[in-house]
């Protein structure tokens, strides 16, 4: 083999490399959004979720907070395409009060979350 023709396998291995290390950063391992930003205390928020590396048999475990602590924990198994989604119904009495609400989705291992915040109005202010 001479120079020149090292010379392009090495070009084209690295150009191909390149193409397969974007990929990897492509996929995202778990994203969620929901349907709206603002709520009232009748209404149902759906989350609605991505996995990016499908585990069989693995849950995504979606816990809401409120001002109060705790409000809600769903566990759903994502569809053979990796999506899922949640309902989740704003009169409960754990969500009577006005405020921001944090809605986390984790799956598999604690690293593996993503987080999106909602605000509900026309209820109760917290301390009342």
């Amino acid at each position: 083999m001479n120079v020149q023709s090292i010379v392009l396998l090495m070009a084209v291995m690295a150009v191909g490399s390149m193409g397969a290390a974007s990929q990897a950063f492509a996929t995202v391992p778990l994203s969620i959004e929901v349907n709206g930003d603002t709520f009232d205390h009748d209404s149902t928020i759906v989350v609605d979720g991505q996995v990016g590396d499908l585990r069989t048999g693995t849950p995504v475990t979606v816990i809401v907070t409120g001002s109060t602590g705790v409000v809600t924990i769903e566990q759903i198994t994502p569809s053979s395409d990796g999506s899922f989604s949640v309902s989740i119904n704003t009169a409960s009495p754990l969500m009577k009060y006005d405020g921001e609400y944090k809605i986390k989705a984790t799956y598999g291992d604690s690293g593996i979350n993503d987080v999106v915040y909602v605000t509900l109005e026309g209820g109760l202010v917290s301390g009342t």
